[in-house]
């Protein structure tokens, strides 16, 4: 009897499991049949128009079998995977519900690889643009960001050999182009976090489109557009970018051209970097102080000049390489602090973390008084490796 119980018992466990799990199952299968009503956005490019916004959309095409899915199709994604869809509106929400009119389903965001910001937008009103994003509850804050040097819809319209090219390339080209230290992969979430702060600016990666000497047209990642209390300031190159880099921690990879003394040039691979901001003013003349550190290997050593690479070689390369990455540092700060006014840096958060004495009397007016801050920068390198010879070619 107690063997049958036992065996009763589990039965009506394993039945109970089974109706508690049915349900998730069945749940699970429920987008799929919503999306069927909706449109699933790849892309959205935002532009004026004569009566408000004009929108770009890339839809994604459920019957190409990639893009919007993700994965490894997502990635190889190909003109085929989207259609486009342009509306207008009054407001950027009212553009969204009036692509209903033309497309017979609602926009589904949850997908979305890349939001293009027209540079005129930009220019006036991206404050609206962050209202819209931060309201919807299907644009996530991982979603990536750009600004267009231009009109957005010529990103989204962008075609290479005959086809558009998807967002999700786009997505592609910022993530990998990090490893150049040229390009800042930004979400959304980056510009809500420095909002919230009150006392960060931030940056964004520009895309431009530019006209090769053969005539042709590319499409790619061109500098940084600054911002300041959420309006757009001016654009920073990418030696001014990778100076940013450089000061926020950020410079992961990418390769430093120097200039050698007795002519020539060295490419030294960038390992990795790191940096310390730290308070040394009071209220009056605020000041930091910026360390930088970085590991480099020396890849490449061209010169008609017979260099032996020794002690006193390596040494001076170590300065020329310091040299340079302060240079950069100090351009970036000069440009986006002193000509900008735009702390992208993080020194007013550094200076309310280490002295919030000094910060309660200044940071009401830090907005204004940011570029009056005084930086000093410290570089220091190491280089790893020469490779397998201490001779030039």
């Amino acid at each position: 009897m107690q063997k049958t119980s036992k065996k009763t018992a589990k039965k009506i466990i394993a039945l109970i499991a089974c109706m508690l799990i049915l349900p998730i199952v069945l749940t699970g299968c429920m987008p799929y049949e919503e999306l069927k009503s909706e449109s699933i956005v790849e892309g959205m490019g935002i532009d004026y128009g004569d009566n408000g916004y004009n929108i770009t959309f890339q839809i994604y095409n459920p019957k190409s079998g990639g893009g919007g899915g993700g994965g490894d199709n997502g990635k190889n994604s190909t003109s085929s995977t989207v259609t486009i869809l342009q509306c207008s509106g009054a407001s950027l929400f009212d553009a969204v519900r009036n692509a209903t009119l033309q497309n017979g389903r609602k926009l589904y965001f949850s997908n979305t690889r890349a939001y293009v910001v027209g540079e005129e937008v930009c220019k006036e009103n991206f404050n609206k643009v962050l209202d819209f994003m931060e309201r919807n509850q299907q644009i996530r804050p991982s979603d990536h960001i750009y600004i267009a040097k231009g009109k957005a819809a010529d990103v989204m319209l962008y075609q290479k050999d005959g086809e558009i090219v998807p967002a999700v390339n786009l997505q592609l080209m910022s993530e990998n182009n990090v490893q150049t230290s040229k390009v800042e992969e930004v979400q959304l979430f980056d510009i809500f976090k420095n909002t919230a702060t009150g006392c960060t600016d931030s940056t964004i990666s520009a895309i431009a489109i530019k006209e090769e000497n053969n005539g042709e047209k590319t499409l790619e990642m061109d500098g940084s557009a600054v911002l300041h209390n959420n309006h757009f300031a001016g654009y920073l190159d990418d030696k001014e970018t990778r100076g940013c880099l450089w000061i926020k921690s950020k410079a992961q990879g990418g390769v430093l051209i120097l200039n050698l003394p007795e002519g020539g040039t060295a490419s030294m691979e960038i390992i990795k970097s790191s940096s310390k901001v730290s308070f040394s003013g009071d209220e009056k003349t605020p000041a930091v102080t910026v360390d930088i550190s970085f590991h480099t290997n020396l890849v490449e050593l061209q010169s008609q000049e017979n260099y032996t690479i020794d002690g006193s070689f390596l040494s001076n390369l170590k300065k020329i390489q310091e040299d340079t990455v302060k240079a950069e540092a100090q351009a970036a700060i000069d440009k986006a602090l002193k000509d900008y006014d735009s702390d992208v840096f993080g020194f007013g958060v550094k200076i309310f973390q280490n002295r919030p004495d000094i910060w309660h009397k200044i940071g009401s007016e830090w907005n204004q008084n940011a570029k009056n801050t005084k930086v000093e920068i410290k570089v220091d390198s190491i280089i790893s490796h020469i490779g397998l010879t201490n001779q030039t070619a």
